[in-house]
């Protein structure tokens, strides 16, 4: 400890360390802080429990944080463990000063003796990091220690090591990984005392996200009842009938004239602001917040201590206030899966797919044949091991799931759909009889949990005598020769016409649209369509009764524009870390939720591959 402190007082890469780990401290609890204690720095340790650990010898952890780096008010322990195989503690530390990227930082120091069960003691720092970033998606999480002959790289293959010297003779037996790439470079320091491992050095080369990417300057539309009002008069006082009568029977030509004047109108009467977009802006942080440290600001330079120290209670409550509604926003928003429309269940590793959500109504007798596709990542497994698929039955009187049939790591085929991604079918056949009604669930055990489908719907078709009478066909839908090229219609049933919409029907279809949604390629938001649902309906009638007269789509509502997405909440560097998004025109979708009802009877299930979807974009 004399070394160490006077290294503290007299070398500066010492003293400007802002963590400092030490194993085998061979400290014991009659061991006073205060002779271990070295100034500016705060103490964390963690003795060894000796008749948990099986050892005879004191021994433990210490960790030292820099005042002038942390406030010690700051640093709490989150988990410490003390086994036959490991001797674990982790602290989380909230610094002064970090990149915003991260919400704080949690430091795992770790000795694993070299007599230890490697697996078991893998297992267990498995299960504290896992814990860890559930509960700290956001935080720099960082593991230090002397491992011996223990490897992380199949235990955490997420996260980089960074100890590239030796430590003890010619091997590398102290490790640093953090869930970060390029964080810090190493160099070997001269032991301390009588130890036989060298010091290790590392410095921070991270580049803060906001230095990587620079920061990208948008025009936003400034959206108020104002605007709302005026863009209303404009449309309201609109000559629609002399705006479209030159096109005629032309779609192409009148989608594009009344999309052009609504984007004119929209430019000309709402107003415009630029804002700079950071690549490190936390998704919580709104206007009112953004507003209230401006008034921080002021109050600081103003002088007025009263005025600073309400708006720092106020800013205090609304960075509360904002966080929570972040959190209940994202829960709302995985509940109801609307990030990707799909209706299926995920985690890291696995998707499990189950169609149809209802089954063909089915006859005592009949063979039954349901399908499960199981969609595993390969190269981001966390978890050893294969998964389990199980089928459960469930009745209608509300009884426990029975399970009925196992699947132990058999698909009934296999395919490599991408490079990283293996899709598994499992297929359950069955001759139904009239107990066999009921919902039908697969479910694949995996990684210490269980994913269920969405359930396939069996109803059983119960025979009836039936009395069968010859029915001529009406006059007026007998078949005539059609020597024309072009359809003629009239010979369809009226059933089989489709159902013009009223302009009041159009008006409540605007009135459903989602005011947060992004503008597809026509640049048409539809918190426009929906703030001038009662001025619009009438000229998008026109459009969608024409395009169901003459059977055509317009060529703008074709059109889409995809927008690659980051899968990886961090550093996306391939394109297999991005996923499609396709933004497509709000006026279509209109129209499709319209003509879905008197559609949807005619749709396959699984035809666009996932149950429950209907090809509109969302």
């Amino acid at each position: 400890m004399e070394e160490l402190a006077a290294l503290t007082r007299l070398q500066r890469e010492y003293r400007e360390c802002s963590l400092m780990h030490f194993t085998e401290t061979w400290l014991n609890h009659l061991t006073l802080d205060s002779l271990v204690q070295l100034d500016g720095f705060h103490l964390v340790r963690a003795d060894r429990n000796t008749r948990e650990s099986g050892k005879k010898k004191d021994g433990g952890i210490a960790l030292f944080v820099n005042d002038r780096w942390c406030n010690p008010g700051h640093i709490h322990v989150k988990e410490q463990r003390c086994t036959r195989d490991i001797e674990l503690l982790a602290v989380s530390i909230r610094p002064y000063y970090l990149p915003r990227e991260f919400s704080h930082v949690i430091t795992i120091t770790t000795y694993i003796p070299p007599s230890a069960d490697v697996d078991a003691a893998c297992e267990l720092l498995h299960s504290v990091v896992a814990q860890l970033q559930t509960e700290h998606p956001q935080a720099f999480l960082l593991i230090t220690g002397d491992f011996n002959h223990a490897s992380l790289s199949a235990t955490l293959p997420n996260f980089h090591q960074y100890v590239n010297c030796c430590t003890r003779d010619n091997k590398t037996l102290d490790l640093l990984s953090a869930n970060t790439a390029g964080a810090y470079s190493s160099s070997p320091l001269p032991p301390l005392g009588r130890s036989d491992h060298n010091l290790v050095h590392l410095r921070p080369v991270y580049t803060p996200m906001v230095k990587r990417q620079p920061p990208n300057k948008r025009r936003v539309k400034q959206w108020s009842e104002e605007a709302s009002d005026a863009l209303r008069d404009c449309f309201d006082t609109t000559d629609w009938e002399v705006l479209c009568g030159p096109h005629e029977q032309d779609i192409d030509s009148l989608t594009d004239c009344i999309t052009d004047y609504i984007n004119f109108c929209v430019e000309t009467t709402v107003p415009t602001k630029r804002v700079w977009c950071f690549s490190n802006n936390k998704p919580w942080v709104t206007p009112d917040l953004r507003a209230l440290l401006q008034e921080k600001r002021m109050a600081f330079q103003s002088g007025d201590r009263d005025e600073l120290r309400r708006v720092q209670r106020d800013l205090k409550r609304k960075i509360k206030e904002c966080k929570a509604s972040y959190r209940r926003k994202m829960e709302d928003h995985l509940q109801q899966n609307n990030a990707r429309g799909r209706k299926h269940q995920r985690t890291s590793n696995y998707t499990v797919v189950q169609g149809p959500t209802v089954s063909d109504s089915v006859r005592p007798g009949d063979l039954m044949t349901l399908q499960c596709s199981v969609l595993s990542d390969s190269e981001n497994k966390t978890c050893p091991g294969d998964h389990n698929v199980f089928w459960f039955k469930t009745g209608s009187d509300k009884s426990h799931p029975n399970i009925i049939k196992s699947d132990v790591n058999r698909p009934d085929e296999c395919d490599k759909r991408f490079d990283t991604q293996k899709s598994c079918i499992y297929r359950f056949s069955k001759n139904i009889s009239s107990s066999d009604a009921g919902t039908y669930y697969c479910a694949v055990a995996t990684c210490g949990e269980i994913l269920f489908g969405n359930g396939t719907k069996v109803e059983i078709e119960e025979p009836t005598n039936l009395e069968f009478i010859a029915l001529q066909p009406p006059p007026s839908y007998s078949h005539k020769p059609n020597t024309s090229k072009k359809e003629d219609t009239s010979l369809l049933p009226p059933s089989h016409h489709p159902r013009r919409p009223t302009a009041a029907q159009v008006c409540g279809e605007l009135r459903r649209l989602r005011p947060s949604k992004a503008a597809g390629p026509d640049g048409v938001s539809p918190r426009l369509l929906k703030a001038c649902a009662r001025e619009l309906g009438h000229p998008l009638q026109r459009i969608f009764n024409l395009s169901l007269g003459q059977g055509r789509v317009p060529q703008l509502w074709k059109t889409s524009c995809i927008i690659p997405v980051p899968k990886k909440p961090k550093h996306p560097g391939e394109l297999n870390d991005f996923r499609p998004v396709t933004l497509t025109s709000h006026v279509m979708k209109t129209m499709d939720h319209h003509l879905r009802p008197q559609t949807h009877h005619a749709l396959d299930p699984l035809q666009f591959a996932l149950p429950g979807e209907d090809g509109s974009g969302g």
